[in-house]
């Protein structure tokens, strides 16, 4: 049996679920690329989401490959966050993830029911693939409607981005929240405010 990814899975997009594979436990950073291991079982987790439950089983892209397509994202979410102009170089690291395994939407009859789409990536390989689609997903969300909802938690020691799905939210989870809470009430107590 294949070890379960030990990181946060936010229910969240596939740009926002790659960026978060750098999160603190314990007041520690982590980095869930470094280790093989988490890092195929990080893949696994998000291997059922969009056009990734679409591919085929076979060997995903290396960790390398993973934080490289994660460095660029962090950079884009950080800027955008913040409102400040886009990294050229991460945009362009973006655009050739993207552009390595260019998808085609296509329509496919089926024998009982109405035509589905699928998307076909040629010859790419599924390493390729799999960070191409992360890749447009990065580029739907910070190019999209949903631009201005990226936040980063603003709980204390966390470092996860999230979409916002409420105006007011401002936490990642739950968990987050309540901790937040309980730091501010602690400072409220100790007289700092």
């Amino acid at each position: 049996m294949a070890e379960p990814y030990q990181g946060p899975i936010r229910d969240e997009r596939l740009a926002i679920e790659l960026h978060n594979t750098r999160y603190a436990r314990d007041g520690t950073g982590v980095d869930a690329l470094d280790d093989p291991v988490q890092a195929r079982a990080w893949l696994a987790a998000v291997s059922r989401r969009g056009a990734l439950s679409e591919l085929p089983a076979g060997a995903g892209p290396t960790p390398d490959a993973l934080r490289g397509l994660r460095a660029a994202i962090r950079m884009l979410v950080a800027a955008t966050v913040a409102a400040r102009p886009l990294d050229p170089a991460a945009v362009a690291a973006v655009n050739a993830a993207c552009a390595a395994a260019p998808g085609v939407p296509r329509l496919r009859l089926t024998d009982d029911g109405p035509a589905v789409r699928e998307t076909t990536f040629g010859d790419a390989t599924r390493a390729a693939v799999v960070l191409a689609v992360i890749a447009a997903d990065a580029i739907d969300l910070l190019a999209g409607p949903h631009r201005t909802k990226v936040r980063l938690c603003g709980a204390p020691g966390c470092v996860l981005a999230f979409v916002a799905t409420h105006p007011r939210r401002t936490w990642c989870s739950d968990a987050c929240g309540n901790r937040a809470r309980q730091a501010r009430h602690a400072r409220r107590v100790r007289g700092g405010g």
